[in-house]
This record gives C-alpha cells, sequence and structure tokens, in this order.
C-alpha cells in the first residue's frame, strides 16, 4: 500500500512540476523565425524587420539598396516619386534631395554631385542606395552579418559590457544562446527595453537579445541619445493680418504701430501662369514703413485667377513649381521678409499629394534660408475644389504655421452666418484632433466681415421657399451701423455667438449676420482656451477700431 501510495506522490510532483514548467516555460520556446542563406537580413533599431520589409533589400559589393516602399514605412512617410520626371524626391525641414532614376547624380538644394550607385528599378520595385540618403533622414548603417540601421526615433544608449558573456534568447537564464560578447565590447540599449532583471540589447553584429541588467548597469556608457523633446513653444504669439493689395498696396505711412499686431500678410505674389513665372505687386515704401514700426512682413503668395486647370499644371510639374519656389525666394530675400504665407485655393482634389509635394518642397527652400513658412486652409469639410484638394495633415507637418480660415461658413447666397461661434470650435476641434496639426501651430483665422442676405419667401405646401437670394458683404463698420439702427429686428444667438437681424416686410426677407465686436471676443477666445499660435484677421480696412484692442485684450501674449 505505501509503494503504491509512493508511486502515486512521485507522479503528482512530476505532473506539477511539468505545470509549472509547462506555465512558466511555454512562451518562452516560440518556433524561431527561419530565414534563407542568402536571404539579406535588416535590423532597425532595437527590431528585425527582415520578414516585415515591404520589399526584400539588395546587398550588392557592400553597397546597400533599400525599396522605395522600405523608405516610405520605416523612414519617412512622404518621400515622393516623381512618375513624370522618374525622379525621387525626398524633403526634410530644410533640404531638399532629388535622385533621378538610372542617373548617376543626385541634386540636393540646387547643387549637383555624382553618386556610385543610383536609384533604380528591378522590375517594377524602385530602389533607394541607402548611403546616399542616410544624412536626410539623420540614420547611420554598417555592414555586418546583417545591415544594421539606426535612427533617431528611439532614445538609447551604447554601452560597454563590464563582463564577457551571452546574449539569450529570451528573458531568461536557461535560454539560447544567441550571440556572445567580450568584456568592453558595445551594446546598444534602448530605453523601452531596459525593464526588469534582464535588458534587451543589440550587439555590434545585429543580433537582438537579453542580458542581465547588471551587465548594463557596471558597464560603461559611452554615448547617450534621446530624441529632443518640444516642452511647450517658446514662440511669441501671432497676431497677423492681410492687406489686400493685389491691385494697389494702402498707404500707411502716417499711421502708428498698432498694439498686439505683429505680423502683416500684404497680398503681393502671385502664380503668374502654370509655367511657374511669378508677378509681384510689392510696394517698397511699404516695406520701409512696416519695417520701422516693428511689424514682420510674411507676403501671401496666391493662385487668384489661373484657375483649377493652370493651378494643377503648375504643382503637378517638378520643374514649374520648382521655378516659382525659386522666384518667391529670390523676392523674399532680396525684401528680407521674415516669412511666406501660402494662400493656394480653389485647386482639383486629385491634385491633393502633389499639392503636399509642393509645400514640402517650398517649405524646405524657404526655411533653409531662414524664411518661416504658413499655409491658409479652410476648414476640413467641404467641396473637392475648395477643402478636399488640402492633406491638412501632410502639409501641417511641413510648414512652421497654419492658418485655419474659419469664416465663409454659408456662400454668399445661401442663408447662414459668415462664422458662428459653435462652428468655428467645431472646426478648431477638427484640426487638433482629426487632422493632427499641433495647437502651437494652429493659428485661428477670423473675419473682420459680415454677411447680408436678401430674399422672398414663398410657400411649397408646408415647405418655405426662399426665392433670389442676394447676398452682400458688410464690413465690421457697416455691420455695426446696421445693427444699431435696426435693435428691434435683431436676436443675439447663443449657439452662433453673434446678433441676427431679421427684417420682414410682407414675403420680403433682409437678414444679417453681425460679426461684431461681441462675436469677435468671442471667437478670439478660443486661441487661449485651446492653447493655439495667434490669430489672423481678413482683412485689414475691414475692421472697426475697437477690433484691434479687443484681441490685445484677449490672446495673451501678444
Amino acid at each position: 500500500m505505501k509503494k503504491y501510495f509512493f508511486i502515486k506522490l512521485v507522479v503528482v510532483n512530476v505532473l506539477l512540476i511539468a505545470a509549472y514548467m509547462i506555465c512558466n516555460y511555454t512562451q518562452y520556446f516560440i518556433p524561431q523565425v527561419t530565414y534563407a542563406e542568402d536571404e539579406v537580413r535588416v535590423v532597425i533599431d532595437n527590431k528585425e524587420v527582415t520578414k516585415n520589409l515591404p520589399n526584400p533589400a539588395i546587398l550588392e559589393n557592400g553597397n546597400v539598396f533599400l525599396s522605395f516602399k522600405t523608405v516610405q514605412k520605416y523612414f519617412d512617410r512622404y518621400v515622393y516619386l516623381d512618375q513624370k520626371y522618374g525622379t525621387v524626391i525626398i524633403t526634410n525641414d530644410q533640404n531638399i534631395m532629388k535622385l533621378k532614376l538610372g542617373e548617376s547624380k543626385l541634386i540636393k538644394n540646387g547643387e549637383e554631385r555624382k553618386i556610385q550607385y543610383p536609384a533604380t528599378t528591378s522590375g517594377d520595385i524602385v530602389y533607394l542606395p541607402l548611403k546616399e540618403i542616410e544624412e536626410m533622414f539623420q540614420i547611420q548603417s554598417v555592414v555586418n552579418d546583417k545591415i544594421i540601421i539606426t535612427t533617431q526615433k528611439e532614445p538609447y544608449r551604447i554601452v560597454k559590457a563590464s563582463q564577457k558573456g551571452n546574449v539569450k534568447m529570451y528573458r531568461k537564464a536557461i535560454a539560447g544562446t544567441v550571440d556572445s560578447y567580450l568584456e568592453n565590447e558595445e551594446l546598444y540599449v534602448y530605453a523601452t527595453d531596459e525593464i526588469g532583471e534582464f535588458v534587451k540589447v543589440r550587439t555590434a553584429r545585429g543580433n537582438l537579445g537579453y542580458v542581465k541588467k547588471e551587465v548594463i548597469d557596471q558597464g560603461k556608457t559611452i554615448l547617450q541619445f534621446a530624441p529632443l523633446e518640444v516642452v511647450g513653444d517658446s514662440r511669441r504669439k501671432i497676431h497677423l493680418t492681410w492687406e489686400y493689395a493685389e491691385n494697389f498696396t494702402p498707404d500707411r505711412s502716417s499711421e502708428a504701430k498698432i498694439d498686439g499686431l505683429n505680423t502683416i500678410s500684404p497680398t503681393w505674389l502671385y502664380m503668374k501662369d502654370e509655367t511657374g513665372e511669378l508677378k509681384n505687386t510689392i510696394n517698397e515704401s511699404y516695406i520701409d514703413w512696416a519695417k520701422n514700426r516693428g511689424y514682420a512682413l510674411w507676403p501671401t503668395v496666391k493662385n487668384d485667377t489661373m484657375g483649377l486647370d493652370k493651378t494643377s499644371e503648375l504643382v503637378t510639374d517638378m520643374h514649374a513649381r520648382e521655378k516659382f519656389m525659386t522666384e518667391v525666394l529670390k523676392v523674399a530675400e532680396k525684401y528680407h521678409f521674415e516669412g511666406i504665407n501660402i494662400d493656394f485655393e480653389n485647386m482639383k482634389q486629385e491634385d491633393r499629394e502633389e499639392f503636399s509635394q509642393f509645400v514640402r518642397e517650398f517649405s524646405a527652400m524657404l526655411r533653409n534660408h531662414g524664411i518661416l513658412v504658413s499655409i491658409d486652409v479652410t476648414v476640413p469639410d467641404g467641396s473637392p475644389t475648395w477643402s478636399l484638394c488640402y492633406d491638412r495633415t501632410a502639409i501641417g507637418a511641413a510648414v512652421d504655421y497654419v492658418i485655419l480660415m474659419a469664416y465663409d461658413q454659408y456662400g454668399r447666397n445661401q442663408d447662414g452666418p459668415v462664422a458662428s461661434l459653435k462652428w468655428v470650435e467645431a472646426n478648431i476641434g477638427k484640426m487638433l484632433e482629426q487632422e493632427k496639426i499641433p495647437k502651437e501651430k494652429l493659428i485661428l483665422g477670423v473675419p473682420f466681415y459680415s454677411k447680408r442676405l436678401k430674399y422672398q419667401e414663398s410657400m411649397s405646401g408646408e415647405e418655405v421657399i426662399k426665392e433670389n437670394p442676394n447676398g452682400s458683404t458688410l464690413y465690421m463698420r457697416g455691420a455695426k451701423n446696421h445693427l444699431s439702427a435696426n435693435q428691434s429686428s435683431a436676436t443675439w444667438d447663443e449657439l452662433m455667438g453673434q446678433y441676427v437681424v431679421e427684417i420682414r416686410n410682407g414675403n420680403r426677407v433682409d437678414k444679417a449676420w453681425i460679426e461684431d465686436e461681441k462675436a469677435l471676443e468671442l471667437k478670439v477666445k478660443l486661441v487661449d482656451e485651446y492653447e493655439l499660435a495667434g490669430v489672423a484677421t481678413w482683412r485689414w480696412g475691414f475692421e472697426t477700431s475697437d477690433a484691434w484692442k479687443i484681441i490685445k485684450e484677449n490672446v495673451s501674449g501678444l
């Protein structure tokens, strides 16, 4: 009896030990990925990505080629392939690099140099020479047993091991060995992996595994890299106003500096034609006056009067847009403009990606010469040529500031306001959350004008029909006078954040949505509430004298 009990006890203990082993170690015995003998393996930072590459890497005479899609996936989603000219275009904050497929040269910021290995194609796959593009992406690569690439996206440190040892496959002492290291051998340790008793490391041969934390803690750190953190934004708040100057520039020589206004954007620069020619209406005496008053000048560059087709030809042609950008840069440098404001409207939705590329190249070229770049965009919802033509996320990543033109909520002959408070606030939210525009880049554009609409009402069954609508614009002074003269017909709309004046005479209706000082104050208060970069006003000359004071008092930092 005792014998059977003993056997039973042994069996139970064996089962318990087996259960413990299964629970504790099964997770560490996952089938390992296998690689073909001739497979080119790639490690990026602390990850083996070979099996996740869109296309296999190519290693030729010690030179690495990565596919266009691989570069997009791991380094920059906005790398651009110009199909028309067979050219890959890479941009960063201040540089533009062009590699024409099959040509042993590259052009960086307009300067050409020879390269040994060109961008090329294999079948229908475009491949880029890694060594030639490393600087653009701030990456480093070495070829050892693998292609080992170190980016500047993840914080890491390089440590000299305190003693020789083995790199384990899992966070356990009893685990397979993936590599060995000697005393003082360099190990890469990524901040996200420095947890627990075992720390994940990358060896000089690009092997990834785990060592005891004491090996790292007792070793000598010879390099510590951490991406720069942006804590808040130290730039001044922007108060920009547009000065309409297509036909002539107003004479403001007798005017003093407006308190709180720091930036003027005269509409001086125009797309002349689809070839990249530039037209300007610059007034030099105005420049002297503005600079003497302490204003920054960010002239606006516009595509007014060009229409859909000519604008399309410019933004989709690599050479035309380069010519246009270069002409703008020449003017900006000649007159020492602090910034350039891009205001391209009425464009084809199908040119969305090409316009984003135009903005990336334009921004890099200007910023390379110390010139700030801002861009005007409509609210996210709307028609293909008015709203859907912008990839706001893409262009927001390229420029210094995005100005939301939060007005023209309803068209000239439509029944509705220029910019109701609820609508403006909702679109700020969309820009920040949906379009991913950082708050420190977003400037709120507000109107200095109102809308007045006259129409006739008739009935079709139970439906009210508005016939012959005729809209007109009221400047702030005119809107204020209209409200004052028709107080009995005015009501305050809390959601709109403005007065609505509705005058009826039989079936005739005269309706106005008033953008007065009270409405302006409610809107500009949103700048501080959402911690935005500032405010912009369309346009100088439409305002009342109190408008400037309201902005100054309600936007901190002006």
